[in-house]
Protein backbone atom coordinates (compact mmCIF):
# COMPACT_ATOMS: atom_id res chain seq x y z
CA UNK A 1 0.00 0.00 0.00
CA UNK A 2 1.49 3.42 -1.22
CA UNK A 3 2.13 5.84 1.46
CA UNK A 4 0.02 9.01 -0.31
CA UNK A 5 -3.25 5.75 0.11
CA UNK A 6 -2.31 4.85 3.59
CA UNK A 7 -2.64 8.77 4.65
CA UNK A 8 -5.94 9.22 2.79
CA UNK A 9 -7.68 6.44 4.76
CA UNK A 10 -5.77 7.62 7.82
CA UNK A 11 -7.08 11.35 7.83
CA UNK A 12 -10.95 9.79 6.53
CA UNK A 13 -11.33 7.40 9.82
CA UNK A 14 -10.62 10.10 11.59
CA UNK A 15 -12.90 12.78 9.95
CA UNK A 16 -15.72 9.63 10.41
CA UNK A 17 -14.63 8.90 14.24
CA UNK A 18 -16.37 12.08 15.60
CA UNK A 19 -19.24 11.95 12.73
CA UNK A 20 -20.18 8.85 14.26
CA UNK A 21 -20.06 9.89 17.64
CA UNK A 22 -22.42 12.84 16.61
CA UNK A 23 -24.58 10.66 14.83
CA UNK A 24 -25.02 8.58 18.10
CA UNK A 25 -25.37 11.73 20.00
CA UNK A 26 -28.29 12.75 18.20
CA UNK A 27 -30.06 8.95 18.10
CA UNK A 28 -29.55 9.23 22.13
CA UNK A 29 -31.27 12.70 22.26
CA UNK A 30 -33.80 11.47 19.99
CA UNK A 31 -34.54 8.71 22.44
CA UNK A 32 -34.49 11.11 25.84
CA UNK A 33 -37.01 12.97 23.72
CA UNK A 34 -39.94 10.31 23.97
CA UNK A 35 -41.36 9.34 27.62
CA UNK A 36 -44.07 6.25 27.84
CA UNK A 37 -46.05 5.82 30.45
CA UNK A 38 -48.19 2.18 31.07
CA UNK A 39 -50.67 2.46 33.57
CA UNK A 40 -53.99 -0.01 35.09
CA UNK A 41 -55.98 0.53 37.80
CA UNK A 42 -58.41 -2.22 39.40
CA UNK A 43 -61.38 -1.30 41.46
CA UNK A 44 -62.94 -4.32 43.74
CA UNK A 45 -66.37 -2.60 45.14
CA UNK A 46 -68.55 -4.12 47.10
CA UNK A 47 -71.92 -2.64 48.37
CA UNK A 48 -72.67 -3.96 51.92
CA UNK A 49 -76.05 -2.53 52.17
CA UNK A 50 -78.48 0.56 50.98
CA UNK A 51 -78.67 2.29 47.68
CA UNK A 52 -79.89 0.10 45.05
CA UNK A 53 -78.76 -3.61 46.12
CA UNK A 54 -75.97 -4.96 47.60
CA UNK A 55 -73.86 -6.82 45.11
CA UNK A 56 -70.08 -6.59 44.02
CA UNK A 57 -68.79 -5.43 41.00
CA UNK A 58 -65.21 -5.17 39.10
CA UNK A 59 -63.99 -2.48 36.73
CA UNK A 60 -60.63 -1.22 35.08
CA UNK A 61 -58.81 1.17 33.51
CA UNK A 62 -56.06 1.09 31.08
CA UNK A 63 -53.86 4.10 29.83
CA UNK A 64 -51.11 4.50 27.51
CA UNK A 65 -48.71 7.57 27.23
CA UNK A 66 -46.43 8.97 25.17
CA UNK A 67 -44.98 12.52 25.29
CA UNK A 68 -42.42 13.85 23.13
CA UNK A 69 -40.23 16.58 24.23
CA UNK A 70 -38.96 19.26 21.45
CA UNK A 71 -36.33 20.52 23.10
CA UNK A 72 -34.70 17.19 24.11
CA UNK A 73 -34.84 16.20 20.68
CA UNK A 74 -32.47 19.16 18.98
CA UNK A 75 -35.90 21.13 17.62
CA UNK A 76 -37.05 24.25 19.57
CA UNK A 77 -37.19 25.05 23.32
CA UNK A 78 -40.45 24.78 25.48
CA UNK A 79 -42.45 22.47 23.29
CA UNK A 80 -44.60 19.15 24.04
CA UNK A 81 -46.29 17.07 22.36
CA UNK A 82 -48.79 14.56 24.44
CA UNK A 83 -51.03 11.59 24.11
CA UNK A 84 -52.94 9.30 26.00
CA UNK A 85 -55.11 6.47 24.79
CA UNK A 86 -58.05 5.12 27.74
CA UNK A 87 -59.78 1.94 27.87
CA UNK A 88 -62.81 1.34 30.18
CA UNK A 89 -63.90 -1.88 31.10
CA UNK A 90 -65.97 -3.64 33.51
CA UNK A 91 -69.01 -3.21 35.84
CA UNK A 92 -70.75 0.22 36.60
CA UNK A 93 -71.43 0.12 40.35
CA UNK A 94 -72.62 3.85 40.46
CA UNK A 95 -74.85 2.79 38.23
CA UNK A 96 -76.43 -0.25 39.41
CA UNK A 97 -75.34 -0.82 42.97
CA UNK A 98 -75.15 2.28 44.67
CA UNK A 99 -77.47 5.21 42.84
CA UNK A 100 -75.05 8.02 43.94
CA UNK A 101 -74.75 11.17 41.84
CA UNK A 102 -71.05 11.68 42.72
CA UNK A 103 -69.91 8.63 42.12
CA UNK A 104 -67.96 6.55 44.52
CA UNK A 105 -65.33 5.27 41.90
CA UNK A 106 -63.66 7.71 39.77
CA UNK A 107 -62.77 5.42 36.96
CA UNK A 108 -66.27 4.07 36.53
CA UNK A 109 -67.11 4.86 32.96
CA UNK A 110 -68.30 1.69 31.53
CA UNK A 111 -66.44 -0.18 28.12
CA UNK A 112 -64.48 2.08 26.23
CA UNK A 113 -61.63 2.23 24.13
CA UNK A 114 -60.55 5.77 23.16
CA UNK A 115 -58.44 8.71 22.80
CA UNK A 116 -58.59 10.76 26.52
CA UNK A 117 -55.99 13.45 25.43
CA UNK A 118 -54.20 14.50 22.30
CA UNK A 119 -51.91 18.15 22.72
CA UNK A 120 -49.27 20.27 22.57
CA UNK A 121 -48.17 22.48 25.22
CA UNK A 122 -45.74 25.29 23.90
CA UNK A 123 -43.69 27.63 26.73
CA UNK A 124 -42.81 31.01 26.02
CA UNK A 125 -41.22 32.39 28.62
CA UNK A 126 -43.68 33.18 31.67
CA UNK A 127 -46.26 32.01 29.64
CA UNK A 128 -47.97 28.33 28.50
CA UNK A 129 -49.82 27.81 26.07
CA UNK A 130 -52.10 23.66 25.54
CA UNK A 131 -54.15 22.97 22.48
CA UNK A 132 -55.21 20.64 21.29
CA UNK A 133 -57.76 17.50 22.95
CA UNK A 134 -58.12 18.17 26.46
CA UNK A 135 -59.33 16.78 29.95
CA UNK A 136 -60.52 20.04 31.78
CA UNK A 137 -59.63 18.72 35.08
CA UNK A 138 -55.92 17.53 34.71
CA UNK A 139 -55.32 21.92 34.31
CA UNK A 140 -58.22 22.99 36.53
CA UNK A 141 -60.43 22.55 39.37
CA UNK A 142 -58.31 20.29 41.29
CA UNK A 143 -56.46 19.78 44.12
CA UNK A 144 -53.36 17.82 45.30
CA UNK A 145 -54.83 16.47 48.40
CA UNK A 146 -58.29 15.28 47.32
CA UNK A 147 -56.56 13.65 44.91
CA UNK A 148 -55.61 11.10 46.96
CA UNK A 149 -59.31 9.84 47.61
CA UNK A 150 -61.61 7.63 45.15
CA UNK A 151 -64.87 9.63 45.23
CA UNK A 152 -65.19 11.23 41.69
CA UNK A 153 -66.10 14.55 43.81
CA UNK A 154 -62.66 15.14 45.34
CA UNK A 155 -61.82 15.11 41.45
CA UNK A 156 -63.74 17.67 40.36
CA UNK A 157 -66.73 19.81 42.37
CA UNK A 158 -70.24 17.94 41.13
CA UNK A 159 -71.20 21.51 40.14
CA UNK A 160 -68.98 21.17 37.21
CA UNK A 161 -69.08 17.17 36.36
CA UNK A 162 -72.96 17.07 37.20
CA UNK A 163 -74.55 20.28 35.74
CA UNK A 164 -72.24 20.95 32.27
CA UNK A 165 -71.05 18.73 29.38
CA UNK A 166 -67.76 19.40 30.80
CA UNK A 167 -64.55 18.18 28.78
CA UNK A 168 -63.16 15.93 31.41
CA UNK A 169 -62.83 12.05 31.98
CA UNK A 170 -64.02 9.50 30.09
CA UNK A 171 -65.02 12.49 27.08
CA UNK A 172 -62.74 15.13 26.63
CA UNK A 173 -62.82 17.51 23.99
CA UNK A 174 -61.26 20.06 21.72
CA UNK A 175 -59.70 23.78 23.72
CA UNK A 176 -57.28 25.93 24.22
CA UNK A 177 -55.91 27.21 27.33
CA UNK A 178 -53.11 29.66 28.67
CA UNK A 179 -51.52 30.42 31.47
CA UNK A 180 -49.51 33.24 33.08
CA UNK A 181 -46.87 32.84 36.15
CA UNK A 182 -45.02 36.13 35.86
CA UNK A 183 -43.70 34.92 39.47
CA UNK A 184 -43.83 32.47 42.51
CA UNK A 185 -46.47 34.65 43.86
CA UNK A 186 -49.60 33.82 41.56
CA UNK A 187 -50.44 32.20 38.15
CA UNK A 188 -53.43 33.22 35.86
CA UNK A 189 -55.17 30.69 33.95
CA UNK A 190 -57.84 30.94 30.99
CA UNK A 191 -59.33 28.44 28.80
CA UNK A 192 -61.90 27.63 26.02
CA UNK A 193 -63.49 24.58 25.32
CA UNK A 194 -65.28 22.86 22.87
CA UNK A 195 -68.84 22.67 24.86
CA UNK A 196 -70.93 19.57 24.15
CA UNK A 197 -68.38 16.69 22.77
CA UNK A 198 -69.99 14.08 20.39
CA UNK A 199 -71.11 11.35 22.55
CA UNK A 200 -69.37 7.63 23.00
CA UNK A 201 -72.15 5.92 20.49
CA UNK A 202 -71.49 8.04 17.52
CA UNK A 203 -67.80 8.48 18.43
CA UNK A 204 -66.62 5.85 19.79
CA UNK A 205 -63.12 6.71 20.16
CA UNK A 206 -63.23 10.52 20.82
CA UNK A 207 -61.62 11.32 17.27
CA UNK A 208 -64.63 12.69 15.63
CA UNK A 209 -64.19 16.75 16.68
CA UNK A 210 -66.28 18.97 15.39
CA UNK A 211 -65.27 23.15 15.89
CA UNK A 212 -68.16 25.05 15.40
CA UNK A 213 -71.40 26.82 17.36
CA UNK A 214 -73.17 23.59 17.19
CA UNK A 215 -71.74 22.20 20.35
CA UNK A 216 -72.17 25.45 22.59
CA UNK A 217 -68.89 26.85 24.11
CA UNK A 218 -67.26 26.30 27.77
CA UNK A 219 -64.72 29.13 29.14
CA UNK A 220 -63.24 28.62 32.33
CA UNK A 221 -60.59 30.56 34.00
CA UNK A 222 -58.62 30.41 37.40
CA UNK A 223 -56.20 32.09 39.38
CA UNK A 224 -53.55 30.06 41.83
CA UNK A 225 -51.75 31.76 44.94
CA UNK A 226 -49.04 29.69 46.68
CA UNK A 227 -49.41 30.26 50.53
CA UNK A 228 -46.37 29.10 52.76
CA UNK A 229 -46.90 29.06 56.95
CA UNK A 230 -44.24 29.26 59.17
CA UNK A 231 -41.72 28.90 57.01
CA UNK A 232 -41.88 25.54 55.38
CA UNK A 233 -45.93 24.91 55.44
CA UNK A 234 -46.40 25.00 51.75
CA UNK A 235 -49.89 25.33 50.48
CA UNK A 236 -51.58 26.32 47.22
CA UNK A 237 -55.31 28.33 46.57
CA UNK A 238 -57.68 28.05 43.61
CA UNK A 239 -60.63 30.62 42.62
CA UNK A 240 -62.29 29.84 39.56
CA UNK A 241 -65.34 31.04 37.44
CA UNK A 242 -66.83 29.34 34.29
CA UNK A 243 -69.32 30.30 31.58
CA UNK A 244 -71.48 27.34 29.55
CA UNK A 245 -72.87 29.04 26.36
CA UNK A 246 -75.17 26.63 24.91
CA UNK A 247 -75.27 25.04 21.62
CA UNK A 248 -77.43 26.28 18.68
CA UNK A 249 -78.60 23.02 17.07
CA UNK A 250 -77.85 21.58 13.93
CA UNK A 251 -81.89 21.95 12.97
CA UNK A 252 -82.00 18.39 13.43
CA UNK A 253 -82.59 17.72 16.62
CA UNK A 254 -82.89 20.14 19.76
CA UNK A 255 -79.23 19.97 21.38
CA UNK A 256 -80.32 23.02 23.43
CA UNK A 257 -78.40 23.17 27.14
CA UNK A 258 -79.44 26.08 29.56
CA UNK A 259 -76.51 28.43 30.03
CA UNK A 260 -74.67 27.87 33.26
CA UNK A 261 -72.03 30.06 34.96
CA UNK A 262 -70.56 28.71 38.65
CA UNK A 263 -67.85 29.48 40.90
CA UNK A 264 -65.42 27.54 42.99
CA UNK A 265 -62.41 27.85 45.67
CA UNK A 266 -60.28 25.12 46.71
CA UNK A 267 -57.17 24.84 48.82
CA UNK A 268 -54.49 22.50 49.69
CA UNK A 269 -52.76 23.55 53.02
CA UNK A 270 -49.52 21.47 54.83
CA UNK A 271 -50.64 21.74 58.39
CA UNK A 272 -48.01 20.05 59.98
CA UNK A 273 -44.60 19.08 58.51
CA UNK A 274 -42.07 16.59 60.71
CA UNK A 275 -38.35 17.67 60.53
CA UNK A 276 -35.54 15.02 59.24
CA UNK A 277 -39.22 13.23 58.26
CA UNK A 278 -41.34 13.02 55.12
CA UNK A 279 -44.08 12.33 57.55
CA UNK A 280 -47.03 15.61 57.35
CA UNK A 281 -50.54 16.47 57.67
CA UNK A 282 -52.12 18.06 55.01
CA UNK A 283 -55.79 19.86 54.64
CA UNK A 284 -57.40 20.17 51.87
CA UNK A 285 -61.26 22.23 51.41
CA UNK A 286 -63.50 22.44 47.87
CA UNK A 287 -66.73 24.99 47.23
CA UNK A 288 -68.26 25.54 44.24
CA UNK A 289 -71.45 27.87 43.68
CA UNK A 290 -73.56 27.32 40.99
CA UNK A 291 -76.20 29.77 40.97
CA UNK A 292 -78.17 28.80 37.74
CA UNK A 293 -81.75 27.19 38.47
CA UNK A 294 -81.64 24.38 36.13
CA UNK A 295 -78.59 23.04 37.62
CA UNK A 296 -78.80 19.94 38.86
CA UNK A 297 -76.33 21.00 41.95
CA UNK A 298 -76.18 24.22 42.90
CA UNK A 299 -73.54 24.02 46.02
CA UNK A 300 -71.04 21.48 46.93
CA UNK A 301 -68.86 21.68 49.68
CA UNK A 302 -65.68 18.94 50.28
CA UNK A 303 -62.98 18.83 52.89
CA UNK A 304 -60.70 16.10 54.16
CA UNK A 305 -57.23 15.88 55.80
CA UNK A 306 -54.25 13.34 55.10
CA UNK A 307 -51.66 11.72 56.64
CA UNK A 308 -48.59 10.86 54.95
CA UNK A 309 -46.20 8.70 56.65
CA UNK A 310 -48.59 6.26 58.99
CA UNK A 311 -45.86 3.71 59.11
CA UNK A 312 -43.25 4.65 56.84
CA UNK A 313 -40.71 7.59 57.37
CA UNK A 314 -40.58 8.28 53.69
CA UNK A 315 -43.80 9.69 53.57
CA UNK A 316 -44.91 7.20 50.48
CA UNK A 317 -48.31 5.69 52.43
CA UNK A 318 -51.36 7.78 53.53
CA UNK A 319 -54.47 7.78 55.62
CA UNK A 320 -57.24 10.04 54.87
CA UNK A 321 -60.48 10.96 56.03
CA UNK A 322 -63.06 13.42 53.70
CA UNK A 323 -66.68 14.44 53.38
CA UNK A 324 -68.25 15.61 49.70
CA UNK A 325 -71.63 17.27 50.24
CA UNK A 326 -73.91 17.94 47.27
CA UNK A 327 -76.85 20.19 47.36
CA UNK A 328 -79.23 19.14 45.01
CA UNK A 329 -80.88 22.14 43.48
CA UNK A 330 -84.04 20.62 41.28
CA UNK A 331 -85.13 17.21 43.44
CA UNK A 332 -84.29 18.79 46.28
CA UNK A 333 -82.71 15.89 48.48
CA UNK A 334 -78.91 16.25 49.27
CA UNK A 335 -76.51 13.39 49.07
CA UNK A 336 -73.06 13.07 51.52
CA UNK A 337 -70.31 10.65 51.24
CA UNK A 338 -67.71 10.11 53.84
CA UNK A 339 -64.63 8.27 52.46
CA UNK A 340 -61.88 6.89 54.91
CA UNK A 341 -59.26 5.78 52.95
CA UNK A 342 -55.42 4.10 53.05
CA UNK A 343 -52.59 3.95 50.20
CA UNK A 344 -49.63 2.33 50.62
CA UNK A 345 -46.59 1.16 48.15
CA UNK A 346 -46.05 -2.94 47.44
CA UNK A 347 -42.94 -1.72 45.62
CA UNK A 348 -41.97 1.46 43.08
CA UNK A 349 -44.73 -0.33 40.15
CA UNK A 350 -47.85 -0.92 42.66
CA UNK A 351 -49.87 0.39 45.39
CA UNK A 352 -52.91 -1.04 47.09
CA UNK A 353 -55.92 1.16 48.38
CA UNK A 354 -58.49 -0.08 50.62
CA UNK A 355 -61.58 2.68 50.24
CA UNK A 356 -65.13 2.40 52.40
CA UNK A 357 -67.63 5.27 51.53
CA UNK A 358 -70.96 5.86 53.39
CA UNK A 359 -72.93 7.58 51.37
CA UNK A 360 -76.04 9.29 52.48
CA UNK A 361 -79.09 9.80 50.61
CA UNK A 362 -77.43 9.12 47.53
CA UNK A 363 -79.84 10.86 44.70
CA UNK A 364 -78.91 9.57 41.30
CA UNK A 365 -82.53 7.76 41.20
CA UNK A 366 -85.94 9.21 41.08
CA UNK A 367 -86.50 7.18 43.99
CA UNK A 368 -85.30 7.92 47.81
CA UNK A 369 -82.73 5.76 48.13
CA UNK A 370 -81.24 4.40 51.59
CA UNK A 371 -77.70 5.26 52.89
CA UNK A 372 -75.13 2.92 51.00
CA UNK A 373 -71.85 1.24 53.16
CA UNK A 374 -69.45 0.83 49.94
CA UNK A 375 -66.26 -1.01 50.16
CA UNK A 376 -63.60 -0.70 47.79
CA UNK A 377 -59.79 -1.95 47.07
CA UNK A 378 -58.08 -0.56 44.15
CA UNK A 379 -55.16 -1.92 42.82
CA UNK A 380 -52.52 0.28 41.18
CA UNK A 381 -50.26 -0.44 38.60
CA UNK A 382 -47.59 1.12 36.74
CA UNK A 383 -44.78 0.34 34.04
Amino acid sequence: MSLRWRAFLLSNCIFCLPLAGVAKDLERKREEAFSFEATYTADNVYNFSGGIESGYAYLGMAQFSVGFDTEKAGWWKGGTFYVRATSTHGDTPSADLIGDVQVASNIEAGNHTFFQEFWFNQKLGSFEVIAGLQDLNVEYANTTYAGEYLNSSFGIPPTISCNLPAPIFPLTALGASVKWSPDDKFTVMAAVYEGCSTGFDANPHNLKWNIDNKEGLLAISEVQLPVTLSGNLDGTYKMGFYHYFPSSGNGNETAEQSKSIGYYFLGDQTLYQMEGHNRSLGFFTQLGIAPTKENPVSFYIGTGINYYGVFSKDGEDVLGLALAHAHMGVIKLDETTIELTYKFNVNNNIYLQPDFQYIVHPAGTDTELPAAKVGMLRLGLTF
